[in-house]
């Protein structure tokens, strides 16, 4: 049985990839164009956050960050 994940929680800095082209490479698989990514990142630049949200990620949020922010 294949399982696949609901969710995908990326952070930004990631070694060796960068959190900003891996979502462009999951999106590039047809079994995952729909799958819902999130951003987590210590970026905090308005610029970074900009860069952040026009990557194939869903959404982005800013560490440190609270369970009740995750949850909504």
């Amino acid at each position: 049985m294949d399982q696949h994940p609901d969710l995908v929680l990326l952070d930004w800095m990631l070694p060796g990839i960068s959190g900003i082209e891996l979502p462009r490479k999951i999106r590039a698989d047809k079994l995952a164009r729909d799958l819902p990514i999130i951003m987590l990142t210590g970026q905090v630049e308005e610029e970074d956050r900009a860069r952040g949200l026009n990557t194939d990620a869903g959404d982005y949020i800013n560490k440190p960050f609270s369970l009740s922010e995750m949850a909504t």
